[in-house]
């Protein structure tokens, strides 16, 4: 069911979690996105970049040095140099092997735990990863296509003839597609426009 970030159609005023629960767990990783809802978030704020090979990831920053045991910009490692990266040992020893998230693990998240994410999109092409999500559909990711394009629209972003080559892009790929090769495909659009 799509999460509505209106306070008279959910039903209620949402609360937050910035980063996921970033206070007391590594920031942008999955256990930080799982500690938001158990202590009663109802959405998360998560940042996304893209590695060099185009894949979008939760990282806050462009480089990967603050928050990882790695040095460098995420846009130059590949996404299998990126993963073997430790996103948790530097927070706290606890949380070593927590692995930097892939945007399609957070979005079936979001999906399955019927949670709203609420994304900041830290390079402009980033935004095809929220444009892939709304081609899949609307509630495909848990917001409407309109609240999507919304949210950009704010920030900058234009869509019209590049939101619909990239929804063009999402239905030619077969049903079963997932997330991530919907949100690849979009990408791909996105980055020639």
């Amino acid at each position: 069911m799509p999460v509505s970030f209106l306070a008279r159609e959910a039903g209620r005023v949402h609360v937050c979690g910035h980063r996921g629960y970033s206070l007391h767990y590594p920031e942008n990783t999955m256990p930080a996105l799982e500690a938001a809802k158990a202590a009663g978030a109802t959405t998360v704020e998560i940042d996304v970049v893209l590695t060099r090979s185009g894949e979008p990831v939760l990282l806050h920053d462009l480089v990967v040095d603050r928050t990882t045991d790695g040095h460098g910009f995420a846009a130059v490692l590949t996404l299998a140099e990126l993963r073997r990266l430790d996103a948790g040992v530097r927070f706290d020893p606890r949380f070593a092997g927590t692995k930097v998230p892939l945007l399609a693990e957070a979005l079936d998240w979001a999906k399955r735990e019927d949670m709203g994410i609420v994304l900041e999109l830290k390079e402009k092409v980033a935004a095809g990863g929220a444009i892939a999500a709304s081609a899949a559909g609307p509630g495909a990711v848990g917001t409407s296509e309109s609240e999507v394009m919304g949210a950009l629209q704010a920030l900058g972003y234009t869509a019209g003839e590049a939101r619909d080559a990239a929804r063009q892009a999402v239905a030619a790929l077969p049903a079963t597609a997932s997330l991530e090769d919907r949100v690849k495909a979009a990408l791909g659009v996105l980055r020639q426009a």
